[in-house]
């Protein structure tokens, strides 16, 4: 019994567990085999909405509650941190992430910023108006930087920008925000910061000037943005509320919308860029779009086995298959040639309205519904298990492994690791039928980051693993190669 079936949060930790945090039934461990459920009766945990879940880089869950704050379960033991037992004062947590040194920065709405060791150290730290002369404690947002710099978007109160040391404070008195609602931050991969404002348009801050694209100078034609994307050549594509799909490529505005193309519907409800280079299109009323160039091709009710033209949820799992989820009439399969339509009437989903769709490790699929629980669908068992896999245990630390970047990349791409200590290092790539195609570093390293680069030139297109061993700890991330 999962005793909930509204599914507000999934997560994966190192050690394979899958984890649910529900809309009133408490915290789910699920472990392959058996399901546990950690509710207030039956553990330590004092909310059963749970609203978020983030791993936790010293092992555990770090999770959060609609009532009762924040925690942390290892698997054992339960610690709770809210108003009660702690310095947060305030229990309505928004966001959370972690920093570089494994620290949980917490974004609450209404008391500012908490920054908690990992477990099991106490409450660390406490930003709020009367040691950091912030203004706004009402937190939207918080996100860190490739620097490691904290970066907090408030309801009214602008935003913030924490070195380590120094708070700053960016607003429209003092900045080029055209509004102080900051809803959303995103970092891309040039490390600049683009920023979601609420009716005030999109901004683009670079670290020395501010710039703001709205309605009146720029190609958007709305300042009421829906959705943001970067794709593999860093195009940021931009989705509006009823003025359909946007396309900047830092210098030109490319509109879409049902006037002047085969758009079906201006309201965009999510853009997923696909590795081949092409852009898919979830719509509101007008089905699924996929873009290839200029040419634009529907599918929908009336064309294809789509059982409904609100799409809610957009994934490419492992072997490119998209995946499409709907609001009313369950979900559907699409491998570039044929559809496969799952709903409560032919398989064991138990709810047609989609709310998620997420892809673990081995390539399945975990959905999530409105009112029917969890679904999971798995092709011939398991996933591919051809790629060696990692080594369980904790991260030591100061060890890192980026994501490469660019990704994907077209013939080279470069891949960082950050050693706590001298060590011997051998990084592999991998392609998916297991075979090595090449050795990005082999021997003895000192402590610090390094930095490889791969030139794969001469390497068909497609999905490879470079998996880095120091010791006895393995960590494997994936790169995709487009054609060149």
């Amino acid at each position: 019994d999962m005793g909930s079936d509204r599914i507000n949060a999934i997560a994966v930790t190192n050690d394979g567990m899958l984890w649910l945090g529900t809309e009133g039934g408490g915290l789910i461990r699920f472990d392959g085999e058996s399901w546990t459920n950690h509710t207030t009766t039956n553990s330590g945990i004092l909310s059963n909405r749970v609203t978020d879940l983030l791993p936790a880089e010293g092992g555990g869950i770090w999770g959060t509650t609609a009532t009762s704050g924040l925690f942390h379960f290892d698997g054992h033991e339960w610690v709770n941190y809210d108003m009660n037992n702690t310095g947060l004062s305030h229990s309505h947590v928004r966001s959370i992430a972690h920093d570089r040194h494994g620290n949980a920065w917490v974004g609450t709405y209404g008391a500012g910023i908490f920054s908690f060791k990992e477990f099991p150290d106490p409450l660390y730290a406490h930003y709020a108006q009367d040691n950091t002369g912030i203004p706004n404690e009402r937190i939207w947002d918080v996100r860190f930087d490739q620097h490691g710099h904290l970066w907090a978007g408030t309801d009214l109160g602008g935003m913030y920008h924490y070195d380590g040391k120094k708070w700053t404070l960016f607003d429209r008195s003092n900045s080029g925000l055209p509004c102080n609602d900051i809803r959303n931050i995103l970092v891309d991969r040039q490390n600049r910061i683009w920023i979601a404002t609420w009716y005030g348009g999109l901004v683009l801050y670079d670290r020395e000037e501010w710039t703001v694209f709205n309605r009146n100078n720029s190609g958007l034609p709305e300042n009421t943005i829906t959705y943001l994307a970067q794709d593999c050549e860093d195009n940021i594509w931009i989705g509006t509320y009823s003025k359909g799909l946007v396309k900047y490529d830092g210098q030109y505005w490319h509109l879409w919308n049902t006037g002047n193309s085969d758009l079906p519907e201006n309201y965009i409800r999510e853009v997923l860029p696909d590795p081949d280079g092409s852009i898919w299109v979830a719509t509101w009323g007008g089905g699924l779009v996929h873009m290839t160039g200029s040419t634009m091709t529907i599918y929908n009710t009336e064309n294809s086995p789509i059982q409904d033209n609100d799409v809610r949820g957009l994934a490419l799992d492992h072997d490119n298959t998209l995946w499409v989820g709907t609001v009313y009439n369950g979900i559907t399969q699409f491998d570039g040639t044929d559809w496969v339509h799952f709903c409560a009437d032919n398989s064991p989903l138990h709810w047609n309205s989609i709310t998620c769709i997420t892809t673990d490790a081995l390539n399945n699929k975990w959905i999530g519904t409105v009112q029917g629980g969890l679904a999971v669908y798995r092709k011939g068992g398991i996933g591919f298990v051809s790629i060696p896999v990692d080594i369980p245990g904790q991260t030591p630390t100061g060890f890192g492994l980026t994501q490469n970047y660019p990704n994907p990349f077209r013939s080279h791409t470069v891949i960082e690791f950050t050693l706590p200590a001298a060590s011997s290092v051998l990084m592999n790539v991998y392609d998916m039928s297991g075979r090595q195609v090449a050795t990005l570093a082999s021997g003895w390293y000192d402590a610090g980051t390094h930095r490889t680069r791969w030139n794969a030139s001469g390497h068909t297109s497609g999905i490879y693993i470079y998996r880095l061993t120091v010791h006895n700890y393995t960590v494997s991330k994936r790169m995709v190669l487009l054609s060149q």
